[in-house]
């Protein structure tokens, strides 16, 4: 599936890129060809208004309207970059003036030029079968018109289209690599996400096996003693129960926990932080007593922010009631509430020490380091915690050490 995700994410990023810069070729080939074509029609308009013609030049006196008799339309004509050869053919059809001196073309294909020139309604353009364009500009007396060659703007477009197809090529090559890199980048946390999805299942069916191998075999048991009393198989009927509040404990942090990760809306209200700390910590007393463990408080009063006092309270049980897990028999747990600028900070500490690296994996869902395997805990209330304080806007963080211990702090903006 990971697999397939990455392969559509680059074929269809590749798509757009591709007809992205597709557009931009052929915008920029329509673009210098308007651009030249503009220029060229400037420059002989220009030299209509020009225009001027020797006694003797070019085809002086010659009558367009006779039949010509070896056109050459298909060819090119050899003319200087940016040169214009002007003609005037008075009304009655004959061309009174030309400057054809520096060009090499034939007077039958002049004439075929001239009569698809005087036949357009356009007073610029380009000539059907022949690379010309022209202007001309009608007068009293007859037209002037003005050619020049067609190939400096098809050689100036082919120039830039090939260049432009070079480093688009270039570009799609290099984005394709880009792309590749990013993809695998950006379906990392997909990836995550679906890995631990498979390990939410996987334990989460482990924790659930073991209480429903032992409920089963205790009514196996039962059922082989059906003529014993209930008293007498009492200790099988405790273990049933027994097993059964460690599934629906274990149930209840799951929903839980689908609760803090799906998307749902905050109530913020005015909360007294202060007071809801303390009786949160009154709460915990009696855990704490059956541990022997002790809670030393040090909470700063009339700290108020807007928030959600029981995601707030949900958050400081579970860290309270796993330093107690984590604390030995006259131990105590540091628990202090303390502000500073525009933030409020609550921690939790306990003489404990966690290795580094089972810091990185602390808040994972199910995870239990060794010593605790043993415990009543399945591993979810970290999660779940650090879920709820990322939908209060703050942050849970853990650090530890050998001579302070383990201290958790949730961190919040007033």
């Amino acid at each position: 599936m990971i697999k397939n995700l990455k392969k559509r994410l680059i074929l269809t990023t590749m798509l757009v890129i591709i007809l992205a810069f597709t557009a931009i070729f052929v915008g920029v080939c329509i673009f210098t060809y308007n651009i030249k074509m503009k220029e060229t029609y400037g420059f002989l308009e220009q030299s209509l208004m020009d225009m001027h013609f020797a006694p003797g030049e070019g085809f002086n006196n010659m009558d367009i309207d006779d039949p010509p008799q070896k056109p050459h339309m298909g060819g090119s004509f050899e003319l200087p970059k940016m040169f214009a050869f002007r003609i005037f053919v008075d009304n009655s059809g004959k061309i009174e003036h030309s400057s054809l001196e520096n060009s090499k073309i034939d007077k039958d294909t002049l004439k075929l030029c001239i009569n698809q020139v005087l036949s357009s309604e356009d007073v610029r353009g380009t000539v059907d079968g022949a690379d010309l364009i022209y202007c001309k500009k009608q007068t009293q007396g007859g037209t002037n018109i003005a050619f020049t060659s067609s190939l400096p703007v098809d050689n100036a477009v082919s120039e830039v289209a090939l260049t432009t197809l070079i480093i688009c090529l270039v570009c799609i090559v290099v984005f394709f690599f880009l792309v590749e890199r990013l993809a695998s980048y950006s379906i990392k946390p997909v990836q995550m996400a679906w890995e631990s999805q498979h390990q939410f299942v996987a334990d989460a069916s482990h924790d659930l096996k073991t209480p429903i191998t032992v409920i089963l075999a205790n009514n196996d048991i039962l059922l082989s003693k059906g003529e014993e009393t209930v008293q007498s198989q009492q200790k099988w009927i405790e273990s049933t129960k027994e097993e059964a509040l460690k599934m629906k404990s274990l149930v209840s942090e799951m929903l839980d926990l689908a609760k803090s990760e799906n998307p749902h809306t905050v109530v913020f209200e005015q909360t007294d932080l202060s007071q809801a700390t303390v009786g949160g910590l009154l709460q915990m007393e009696a855990v704490a007593f059956e541990r022997g463990v002790s809670i030393e408080q040090q909470i700063d009063e009339g700290i108020k922010i807007k928030s959600s006092k029981d995601d707030y309270t949900r958050i400081l049980s579970i860290l309270v009631d796993n330093a107690i897990k984590y604390s030995k028999s006259g131990e105590k747990i540091n628990v202090s509430l303390s502000q500073y600028r525009h933030m409020v900070a609550l921690s939790v500490s306990n003489p404990s020490f966690i290795e580094a690296e089972e810091l990185s994996h602390i808040f994972k869902r199910f995870y239990r380091s060794d010593k605790s395997r043993a415990d009543t805990g399945h591993g979810l209330g970290l999660a779940i915690a650090k879920s709820l304080a990322s939908s209060l806007g703050g942050d849970l963080t853990v650090t530890s050490t050998k001579a302070q211990g383990t201290t958790f702090t949730l961190t919040l903006r007033k």
